[in-house]
């Protein structure tokens, strides 16, 4: 049974385009290898699948502009924010998993 990754709407776009290639989450609930269905947060719709390439290990406090390009944003900073916005206040030394991946067609 394959898994799902969820996504608010406004990455979705930056997914498709490939501008987005990895997201930042609190567990790690994937193994890489693994094929995932892409889905809307807001509407449960399937955009695309994709399969898991890398599972990095960081705390917040360690995250670079790189990572944050990859995801799609402008720098670490930005990055940051949003993941407050997502999950709340994070102290500096929460443990978080970047998910690399490539869309599969």
């Amino acid at each position: 049974m394959w898994r799902k990754l969820r996504f608010r709407d406004e990455y979705i776009p930056l997914i498709l385009t490939g501008r987005k290639r990895s997201t930042i989450r609190l567990e790690k609930k994937y193994d890489v290898g693994d094929t995932v269905y892409l889905v809307s947060q807001t509407t449960g719709r399937i955009f695309g699948k994709a399969k898991i390439t890398n599972i990095i290990e960081k705390r917040l406090d360690e995250l670079s502009d790189e990572d944050a390009w990859r995801d799609g944003f402008k720098d670490k900073y930005t990055l940051i924010e949003a993941l407050k916005s997502i999950y709340g206040n994070l102290p500096d030394d929460t443990k978080v998993y970047i998910i690399e991946f490539r869309l599969k067609k």
